[in-house]
């Protein structure tokens, strides 16, 4: 629950799906004991460490809001939403 909370973040481990989803498995940047981890994480994990800071990350924009990238193999969908 807590990870649906906080939503996909840079160290989140997991599986992308044929669907195209993003299956979160766990966190390599939290402790093994925080609620965003599983109960069972991989024996010996140890977060990342030093821990990332906001000067290791830097924001690319590749695509404009609205754009799309699309092949044979990718569908285009779109929700309607009130929020």
């Amino acid at each position: 629950m807590e990870y649906q909370r906080r939503g996909v973040e840079i160290g989140d481990v997991g599986i992308i799906t044929p669907h195209g989803a993003f299956l979160f498995l766990f966190s390599i940047c939290l402790p093994a004991d925080n609620p965003v981890n599983p109960q069972e994480m991989p024996e010996g994990f140890v977060p990342l460490a030093p821990p990332l800071s906001r000067f290791d990350v830097t924001r690319f924009v590749q695509f404009r809001s609205g754009s799309h990238v699309a092949s044979q193999f990718i569908e285009r969908s779109e929700i309607e939403s009130s929020l």
